[in-house]
């Protein structure tokens, strides 16, 4: 991805390994424009244990996608809901991609 990243962590101390992982998730977007990950532990007394918030907003040309917790990007492993968000925005990208194209067919047929 071209452009810029930034890590946000709240309600935790910030992880170099898990900021690595990020980066690597961030490099595999075939993306322009800015990323924004937030990465958190917003309720830490929990009786079943902390669970780990990700959210990305991805600040394209012309387009903004953001992933949210109301998606399903809330997990007891930090790990794991970093990849959890990262795979729902990949899904996001090539939904939108795929309908950006049928448009650009519809337009073309009636050309």
């Amino acid at each position: 991805m071209t452009g810029d990243l930034k890590i946000v962590w709240r309600g935790m101390d910030p992880s170099e390994a898990l900021s690595e992982r990020i980066r690597h998730h961030v490099d595999g977007l075939e993306a322009q424009g800015s990323c924004r990950v937030t990465v958190g532990l917003p309720h830490r007394r929990h009786r079943k244990g902390s669970h780990y918030e990700v959210k990305i907003e991805l600040d394209q040309p012309g387009r903004v996608f953001a992933i949210t917790r109301d998606e399903g990007t809330v997990a007891e492993d930090a790990y794991a809901a970093v990849n959890a968000a990262f795979e729902k925005l990949r899904r996001r990208l090539d939904t939108s991609g795929q309908r950006r194209r049928a448009v650009l067919r519809r337009a073309r047929r009636e050309a």
